[in-house]
């Protein structure tokens, strides 16, 4: 999935290099923004479909080490106080970088917080472990019963120190995960629409139409509300979005 959205959006942003390089100003000053925008998606499909691919769950002498492409979480044995089958029932929100990558942070009701390094969101196949201030990792290795066996033999026998810390650390994946998923599918398809957009008015009269112009900045503004003041509200998120979308749809089609 990672890498089909790097070839698209980097597909899209060849075209859209390639149709306005002979443009006026406004219209090139309007592709850069794109460009960059298309190949940040481009590189988070990349870098993610790597942490995918790429990930390791490992037992060493003091610490269980979750590796993935440049990401790494260490959780040292004497922060562990409990290991479960399955993820823990106070977790309804399961992030979804993508289908098959169940990455990134969420918080359950009790306030306490919950990394996903998942393959999957079935309850057989995770082991959560959970820290000293009731916080999880949600991991999914190929053999749970024997590695959660495993893990709560070098927890039982770790050396507890005084003053345990916090088990979950983010990453810059868990900050992408943030904002709604089906929102963040939206922004991407409305990435995608502003570029073909662009395109096929350049190539039309050379230089691009006001609409442009607008549905850029539109997006823009929707993208930082989506991680920001709307981030906790998805339904207002995916409203919003939508409503661009749809003005971005009938103002190429018109």
């Amino acid at each position: 999935m990672g890498i089909g959205l790097a070839v698209a959006t980097g597909a899209a942003a060849v075209v859209v290099f390639t149709t306005t390089a002979a443009a006026d100003g406004p219209t090139r000053l309007l592709a850069i923004g794109l460009l960059v925008a298309l190949f940040v998606v481009a590189a988070i499909g990349v870098l993610g479909a790597l942490e995918c691919f790429s990930m390791t769950y490992r037992l060493g002498l003091s610490a269980l080490e979750v590796r993935s492409g440049f990401s790494r979480l260490r959780i040292r044995y004497d922060q562990i106080e409990a290991v479960e089958g399955g993820a823990p029932r106070e977790v309804s929100d399961r992030p979804v970088l993508w289908p098959g990558a169940y990455f990134g942070y969420t918080s359950v009701p009790n306030g306490r917080r919950a990394i996903w390094r998942a393959t999957t969101v079935e309850p057989s196949h995770m082991v959560a472990v959970i820290g000293s201030r009731g916080e999880g990792v949600i991991l999914t290795p190929s053999d749970p019963a024997g590695f959660k066996d495993a893990v709560i033999r070098r927890a039982a026998n770790a050396f507890r120190g005084p003053r345990p810390q916090g088990i979950v650390r983010r990453t810059w994946i868990d900050f992408v995960e943030e904002a709604d998923d089906w929102f963040r599918a939206g922004c991407v398809v409305a990435l995608l629409v502003a570029a073909i957009e662009l395109i096929i008015s350049t190539s039309q009269t050379g230089t691009a139409s006001r609409h442009s112009f607008a549905a850029v900045s539109i997006l823009a503004t929707n993208i930082v509300l989506g991680y920001t003041a709307l981030s906790a509200v998805p339904g207002a998120s995916r409203l919003l979005l939508g409503t661009t979308l749809c003005a971005q749809l009938i103002g190429m089609l018109w």
